[in-house]
C-alpha cells in the first residue's frame, strides 16, 4: 500500500486536482498543465506513485480523454496556454503573475482550506525578542521551507521596505514544521510559515505557542491555485467546477481529500490573484531601486508527459 508523508501530501494538492477532473469527465478531453517547479524530486517521485494508485483505484473503467503535461519551466506553460494547447493550469500564485497572460484565464478551483486566512504566511519570532518589525530583522536568520520563492518573495520585499536591501541569512529547510521547530529551539532569529502551521505545532506542544510569537501576518495565501484556459466550454466548467465543490459529500471524495492532506476544494477567481501581484511588482520596483537583481528568475527547463 502506498502512504503519504504529510509534506508530500500537501505539496500535491495541486496534482490531486488533476486525477479527480479525470474522474469527472466521460468520453469529454481535457488538457492540463501543472507546475512542478518548486517540487523537489523526492514530490515528483511520490506523484508518480500517487497517479498508478488512483489511475487503478478509481478511474481505469471510466471512458475519457485527458492529457497531463508536468512543467518544470512555467514560461513553456503559459506558452502552450496562450497557443490553446491547455485547458486548465495549476500552480503558485507567483507563477501566475509572473508568466502568465491573466487576460487568457478564468475562475477555477484548487485544494486549500475552508478558512483561506489559514493558508497565510507569517513571520514567527520569539516570545522573547525584541523583534517587533523587520527593521529589527536586520542581519537577522530566517528560515523558510526550501524553494518557497513566493515566501522568499515576501522576505525581501518587507527588507526591501524596512531597510531598502536585503541583508539576512535566508535558511531553507526541508518543511515548514521542521522550519517552526528549529525556530523553537532558537536556531535562528524568525521563521517564515503559514498560520495553519503554526496552529498545528501549538497543538501538537502547547509550549510553542508560549515560546514564539507571531510577528506580521503577510495576508499572502502560499496555497496552489487552479485556473481555466478563457474560452474553454462554459458548460463543461460549471460541471466541474460544481462537482468538485462537492467533492467532500461523499465517502470516496473524503477520502482522496485526506489522503492529499486537503481540507476542500474552493473556488478560485482571478482576483485572488491580486495580492501577490502587487507584492510582486513592488518588490521589482524595490529591487530595481536598490540594484537587486530578481532572484525569482529560473532558468529555463523541459516539460515531459
Amino acid at each position: 500500500m502506498f502512504y503519504m508523508n504529510k509534506a508530500s501530501g500537501r505539496k500535491m494538492r495541486p496534482f490531486f486536482i488533476i486525477l479527480f477532473i479525470s474522474m469527472l469527465l466521460q468520453g469529454e478531453e481535457l488538457r492540463i498543465g501543472y507546475d512542478n517547479s518548486s517540487l523537489s524530486n523526492y514530490s515528483k517521485k511520490d506523484m508518480k506513485i500517487a497517479t498508478e494508485l488512483w489511475m487503478t483505484e478509481f478511474i481505469q473503467d471510466i471512458g475519457y480523454t485527458v492529457t497531463s503535461t508536468f512543467y518544470d519551466d512555467p514560461e513553456l506553460m503559459a506558452a502552450d496556454l496562450n497557443q490553446g494547447k491547455l485547458d486548465y493550469v495549476t500552480a503558485f500564485g507567483l507563477v501566475f503573475v509572473k508568466y502568465f497572460d491573466l487576460e487568457n484565464l478564468s475562475d477555477g478551483f484548487s485544494g486549500g482550506s475552508k478558512n483561506i486566512e489559514d493558508s497565510n504566511f507569517i513571520t514567527l519570532v520569539s516570545q522573547n525578542s525584541a523583534n517587533k518589525d523587520w527593521k529589527d530583522l536586520h542581519k537577522a536568520s530566517i528560515i523558510l521551507q526550501e524553494n518557497d520563492k513566493e515566501a522568499e518573495l515576501y522576505v525581501q520585499d518587507a527588507l526591501l521596505r524596512a531597510n531598502g536591501k536585503v541583508d539576512i541569512e535566508l535558511i531553507p529547510i526541508r518543511s515548514r514544521q521542521r522550519a517552526v521547530i528549529q525556530l523553537f529551539f532558537g536556531k535562528a532569529d524568525a521563521a517564515v510559515v503559514t498560520l495553519n502551521t503554526f496552529k498545528l505545532a501549538k497543538e501538537l506542544n502547547p509550549q510553542i505557542g508560549k515560546k514564539l510569537r507571531i510577528m506580521e501576518n503577510s495576508g499572502i495565501t502560499s496555497s496552489g491555485l487552479g485556473f481555466f484556459r478563457k474560452g474553454l466550454d462554459p458548460k463543461a466548467k460549471k460541471l466541474m467546477i460544481e462537482s468538485a465543490l462537492r467533492l467532500d459529500s461523499d465517502v470516496r471524495g473524503r477520502q482522496m481529500l485526506a489522503l492529499f492532506q486537503t481540507e476542500s476544494i474552493i473556488e478560485t477567481k482571478l482576483e485572488d490573484l491580486q495580492p501577490i501581484k502587487k507584492l510582486y511588482e513592488r518588490y521589482m520596483r524595490l529591487s530595481k531601486k536598490a540594484g537587486l537583481e530578481d532572484f525569482t528568475t529560473k532558468k529555463k527547463a523541459s516539460k515531459g508527459k
